[in-house]
């Protein structure tokens, strides 16, 4: 068997480029927030985002300029994203106030349609959830916001709510907080949802 037929059949068998490959591509130019300008490898984008995929084949404008702008996305937050696609590790969690920045890169993944990066951001908040679950009250607010206004409520719940909504109203530090009452009765809401829903 030659190379590129083992290479091809490879390729096949895992569905997915080797990494130095990807680093072969043309690069894209994605502006975000009209502010700073990432020039990423194309294979990378379109293996890990959809909605790169998409905006990068066809006729689209995307696609023809090689350039993408996302206007409503944070600069450092993306870049988390980019620290995914070239190290595979977007953020540890460090301060309590890393799993805010979890829970905004799980949405953002769920916003360029991202599957295994929001997996990896999950998989990140949950085990230290574990290990360190001394989160200020402010953090928990911040973290039932994002569960409710950026994360998509669907039928079938998203597992970073559960996570959230399981653990805000919960957590010792929650009690003493402005938002206690509110997250406890979104809790409740939520729960109760969730047995009849």
């Amino acid at each position: 068997m030659t190379d590129s037929i083992l290479e091809i059949s490879l390729l096949v068998e895992f569905g997915k480029l080797k990494f130095s490959q990807s680093l072969t591509s043309s690069t894209v130019a994605i502006t975000v927030a009209k502010s700073r300008t990432f020039y990423l490898h194309s294979n990378l984008l379109t293996a890990e985002s959809e909605r790169f995929s998409k905006s990068l084949s066809g006729k689209f404008k995307e696609a023809e300029e090689n350039a993408i702008h996302l206007e409503d996305e944070d600069p450092n937050l993306f870049g988390f994203f980019v620290e995914y696609l070239y190290r595979n590790r977007p953020c540890e969690v460090k301060h309590n106030s890393a799993y805010v920045t979890l829970a905004r890169l799980y949405a953002l993944g769920e916003r360029i349609m991202a599957p295994n990066f929001q997996s990896h951001c999950l998989w990140r908040f949950t085990q230290s959830l574990g290990t360190n679950s001394d989160i200020s009250g402010e953090s928990i607010c911040e973290l039932l916001r994002i569960a409710c206004t950026e994360i998509t409520e669907r039928p079938k719940e998203d597992p970073m709510r559960v996570h959230i909504f399981w653990y805000g109203p919960k957590s010792p530090t929650s009690r003493n907080s402005t938002c206690f009452i509110s997250s406890w009765e979104i809790f409740r809401t939520w729960e109760s949802s969730c047995a009849y829903g």
